[in-house]
């Protein structure tokens, strides 16, 4: 699973991603905005570290979003190829709740930084979709503990959303962030995957 930590110049651990694309040349990261916010605007490079510590990898800052707490990070990969994670085809069926989710990310342990992923149960209550609009929100109830901000909430190996901060008590989540998000980017696109293919080509 391609969960990555991002460390800032300090060397500083600034919280966690996952690799939403990746074509062997290029792969594209996604993080929250707030876990690159400062690295970006004091101009830090931002390291993307791999489990156990290797591979590393210098990234630029593509795209950002406050509003929707969203950041994408480029890496030209050398020759790797990491297999990225996908979005969740979201059901609206209420009969289906409750689902089981996983938070998946790097924090700052007692002894010192993690270098591999820890995981955290947590659990999706129900749904508000608001007619509309078609936007719906997830009522999400998970613990989350500092530096796994960034890292993907995943349901049966696909990604939810990703982690917004430290949470200790109900949530909401947005999934349809993302997918507006990247349409603004990218001027649009049936699925997340053919979004995120289209930005890494986009000539910036």
């Amino acid at each position: 699973m391609s969960v990555v930590r991002l460390q800032g110049g300090s060397p500083e651990h600034l919280g966690s991603g996952f690799v939403a694309y990746c074509n062997g040349c290029s792969c594209l990261v996604m993080t929250s905005y707030h876990v690159v916010k400062s690295a970006f605007i004091n101009g830090l490079m931002i390291t993307v570290i791999f489990p156990g510590g290797q591979p590393r990898f210098q990234a630029d800052v593509q795209n950002l979003s406050e509003p929707g707490d969203l950041a994408i990070l480029q890496f030209d990969c050398e020759g790797y190829m990491f297999e990225p994670l996908l979005f969740a085809e979201i059901s609206t069926n209420p009969d289906l709740f409750p689902w089981t989710v996983y938070l998946h990310g790097y924090y700052n342990g007692k002894r010192g930084q993690l270098i591999r992923p820890s995981t955290l149960p947590g659990q999706i209550d129900g749904m508000y979709v608001n007619q509309e609009t078609g936007v719906h929100m997830l009522y999400a109830n998970y613990t989350s503990n500092p530096g796994m901000s960034g890292g993907p909430i995943i349901m049966g190996g696909r990604v939810l959303e990703s982690t917004k901060g430290l949470r200790q008590e109900r949530d909401l989540l947005f999934q349809s962030w993302v997918y507006t998000m990247l349409e603004d980017w990218t001027g649009g696109a049936e699925t997340i995957a053919e979004m995120l293919e289209m930005l890494e080509e986009l000539d910036y």
